[in-house]
């Protein structure tokens, strides 16, 4: 993988009490997406070029353009252009109905949803796409949608509602390997609806309870043979996984974890669950590693707070006991500032979020809403189902440069 310059910011404040803030820069992404029930529900980022995200979902246009449930935004970096920050692009001629799981594999791009043609060729609920070869079906297919799709080395690890692939007897869950179907043990009824890789073993969470007959409570890992319950798992189904700062995070519509009160979600540390606080108070749909550092370091204690945040995103509206509507940021040890250890807000949404994805630059937030209700913003007009966010330090550009209390230092890290 490419090694890139990370430029990060961070201050030293001089005075005897710490003000310095990170201040949330919200920014349309171009037009957004419209039509066809108006929703993103994934969001990728391409492997090799950090500026190209994709889009899917139920949609019919890309900022402006015929895109068929999919497309791909070229961001140009600018914090200040307004719809004119990125491109989008259609992926040939998109899909035919909606999809709920993008990731990439061997430097393609792998779609799973509800579609059964992709790019005018027949697809059963999963393709992949390269600009060499356009759209690609995986042999016959599903037989069901796709709502989760993970890549580890050579192995594609789908998970969803279905129980054949290419033909083959499956519960849920399927490898692709190469240029076949192979099935693993499965689950006895339910849905799949997160992957993850952690430490080396696939988890897996969604709707199931069991496996072979074996408990397994929403959340379950493969050891190669059989899957195995995690922690004694969740009272309710699992809609996201994902890996942050050497922990498994769970969210879903549990309120329990492990038998450990857990509202929404959950910290798995590998030996037993833990609660974030108090939680949400509503279902979470989804959590990125924020990808970038914030720091603060203050003078009069002389800490250190750099770290990145857990963003989250789902139909909830409180955060611990802050109002979060929609998103929230957790900061396990704090980042100094406002930004205590715990549940942080950051600007509202009007409706909830599905996905969310970051390319160390940015944070890309996509689903129901269109608009902010508060925050600091580059581009003022609607957003349509999906926007970005990044962080500043200091209340605004002008008070950070104004402000003789305050040195800026630029750190480069590679990423």
């Amino acid at each position: 993988m490419k090694k890139r310059l990370l430029l990060l910011i961070t201050t030293i404040l001089l005075g005897a009490e710490s003000n310095a803030q990170l201040t949330d820069i919200w920014d349309s992404v171009g037009k957004g997406v419209n039509g066809n029930g108006y929703c993103v529900k994934a969001l990728a980022l391409n492997d090799t070029n950090g500026s190209i995200i994709y889009a899917g979902g139920s949609f019919f246009t890309a900022g402006g353009k015929v895109s068929n449930n999919i497309a791909k935004w070229t961001g140009s970096g600018c914090q200040t252009c307004g719809n004119n920050n990125g491109i989008w692009s259609p992926i040939a001629k998109g899909v035919n109905k909606e999809v709920t799981a993008l990731t990439m594999y061997k430097h393609k791009l792998v779609a799973g949803g509800a579609f059964d043609s992709a790019g005018g060729i027949g697809a059963n609920y999963i393709a992949s796409y390269d600009t060499v070869h356009s759209w690609d079906s995986l042999s016959s297919g599903l037989n069901g949608q796709v709502y989760a799709l993970a890549a580890y080395d050579s192995v594609l690890y789908v998970g969803g509602s279905f129980t054949n692939a290419g033909g083959k007897t499956v519960n849920k869950i399927a490898e692709w390997i190469i240029n076949g179907w192979q099935p693993i043990a499965g689950f006895d009824s339910g849905t799949v609806y997160c992957l993850a890789m952690y430490k080396d073993t696939l988890y897996a969470g969604g709707s199931f309870t069991s496996s072979g007959g074996n408990p397994v409570n929403y959340i379950a890992k493969w050891n190669g043979v059989v899957w195995l319950p995690v922690g004694g798992g969740m009272n309710n189904t699992v809609y996201t996984l994902t890996v942050f700062q050497n922990s498994l995070y769970a969210g879903g519509a549990f309120t329990n974890a492990g038998g450990v009160s857990a509202n929404y979600v959950a910290q798995w540390g590998g030996s037993s669950w833990f609660s974030l606080g108090s939680g949400t108070n509503d279902t979470v749909r989804t959590m990125v590693n924020s990808g970038f550092t914030y720091g603060v370091i203050e003078k009069q204690n002389a800490g250190n707070f750099a770290q990145t945040a857990l963003v989250v995103g789902g139909s909830f509206t409180m955060a611990g006991i802050k109002s979060a509507p929609y998103i929230a940021l957790y900061f396990p040890n704090g980042a100094g500032g406002q930004y205590n250890p715990g549940w942080n807000t950051i600007a509202g949404l009007t409706k909830p979020v599905y996905a969310i994805t970051s390319n160390q630059a940015n944070n890309y937030v996509g689903g129901l809403f269109d608009s902010i209700t508060s925050g600091y913003w580059t581009n003022a007009g609607q957003v349509n189902y999906i926007a970005q966010f990044t962080f500043m330090v200091g209340g605004s550009i002008n008070e950070l440069y104004n402000n003789s209390n305050v040195s800026v230092f630029l750190i480069l890290r590679m990423v």
